[in-house]
């Protein structure tokens, strides 16, 4: 069980890099997005923009459902030790919520891909 915790733990470890990856993507995309207000040069055409976006989400999503079955997970152990699992579930629940605003926000960038004055930067 100690094995099968820090292994949850590593991958928990590996998941955050990424995401913090992909939240400077988004701090990029939304400078972008300022540059474009201004009437500045932008850093990407919009074709590169929804490009990397709906990549962006798509990790993003990948990673709330490792998160989803990491908080699954450590319930399951903590039920199988007779451990209080009331955090866990609290944590189950909110990820459960994470991946369903991931999948709003992929559809939404997704759906108005093609139309750059409905194109946005949406935040999880």
């Amino acid at each position: 069980m100690k094995e099968k915790k820090l292994r949850l733990l590593d991958i928990q470890m590996a998941s955050t890099i990424v995401f913090i990856i992909a939240t400077i993507v988004s701090i990029i995309l939304t400078y972008n997005e300022k540059l474009k207000i201004q009437n500045k040069k932008t850093l990407f055409d919009i074709k590169t923009f929804n490009n990397i976006i709906i990549a962006n989400r798509t990790l993003i999503l990948l990673l709330v459902l490792i998160y989803l079955y990491i908080d699954y997970s450590n319930y399951k152990l903590d039920m199988i030790s007779n451990q209080n699992t009331k955090p866990d579930k609290l944590q189950l629940y909110s990820s459960i919520l994470s991946v369903i605003a991931a999948i709003i926000i992929l559809y939404s960038v997704s759906k108005y891909k093609d139309d750059p004055a409905d194109v946005s930067n949406p935040t999880l």
